[in-house]
């Protein structure tokens, strides 16, 4: 079989949508009796500064861009795509990650680990956007849905991240029940290197570890905060270990009993996950799942 895999990559690949999209990639290359083809719709470096530029405001004194919701960005992305697909011959089938066009002649599949209508459902909830998406209003949510929409209603099927986002494209969506799959995600970190001894048995000081790039969606600052009052109120011998933000994402220096290690490693990870007592991230909204949640367990925190 013949498989195009449509994305728009990260500049770091491995990095686009949290490592799942590139695993997921690189699972299908190594399908013994497939031929994957990569179909990247990224846009060039002057291509996507335009986009970029025509779509920036001024939010809380920053300046944002909303490129990626309008329309024009849209159709850019969809025509490379559609480039690519052209280029290549016999492909039997196409992976979408998320949803960035139509395709004709050839069935394909969104791969998704949200929708618009998630968004939306929240806003009209709660009055207010999704942590992290706070720069778009419910006009551009609306907007943005007819894309989705058009997609949704042309597609093969959507291959869903979560049961719960799967049951919100059936009930909120409406897409029809037949169309949607659910494909639960897996550990970033492989099985095998999961087991150990469950860090230093009787040692005195205790550690919380958090682990979000997206440090204060992932609820970061309230951890910092809960840590202080720990240790003023409780015990002096805890420690908090933050990874995840390229720098350090609050004001002021670092609090006393905090180690910050940054953007690490998935090694480097993976050996903090073997020594820590408490895993701690009360994330204010996730699209499928956390998949951190699931390492976490995997090592016994």
């Amino acid at each position: 079989m013949n498989i195009g895999f449509g994305c728009i990559w990260l500049k770091n690949r491995k990095r686009t949508r949290s490592h799942t999209v590139y695993s997921l990639f690189k699972s299908l290359q190594e399908l013994d009796d497939a031929n994957v083809y990569d179909l990247d719709a990224s846009l060039n470096g002057s291509e996507l500064f335009f986009h970029k530029l025509s779509n920036i405001i001024v939010y809380q004194g920053k300046l944002k861009s909303k490129y990626n919701f309008s329309k024009r960005y849209l159709k850019s992305s969809e025509g490379k795509l559609l480039q690519k697909i052209q280029k290549i011959k016999n492909i039997d089938v196409i992976i979408e990650t998320a949803d960035i066009g139509v395709i004709k002649e050839i069935p394909f599949y969104l791969f998704q680990d949200l929708s618009i209508d998630v968004l939306i459902k929240h806003f009209q909830e709660y009055n207010h956007s999704v942590p992290g998406w706070e720069i778009f209003n419910l006009d551009d949510l609306y907007k943005r849905k007819e894309w989705q929409m058009r997609v949704y209603n042309q597609c093969a099927g959507v291959f869903a991240e979560s049961k719960w986002l799967a049951d919100s494209l059936v009930e909120d969506s409406g897409i029809s029940p037949e169309k949607v799959h659910v494909v639960d995600l897996g550990i970033n970190i492989k099985p095998e290197l999961a087991y150990h001894s469950f860090g230093e048995k009787g040692k005195q000081e205790k550690t919380i570890f958090f682990v979000g790039r997206d440090f204060f969606r992932k609820g970061g600052h309230l951890v910092v905060e809960a840590f202080k009052l720990l240790r003023k109120n409780y015990s002096k011998n805890v420690k908090l270990i933050i990874a995840g933000p390229k720098s350090w994402p609050l004001t002021g220096r670092i609090p006393e009993g905090v180690q910050y290690i940054g953007d690490a490693s998935w090694e480097n990870i993976r050996k903090y996950f073997q020594t820590r007592d408490v895993f701690c991230m009360p994330s204010y909204f996730e699209g499928g799942y956390a998949i951190v949640f699931a390492e976490a367990l995997c090592f016994g925190i």
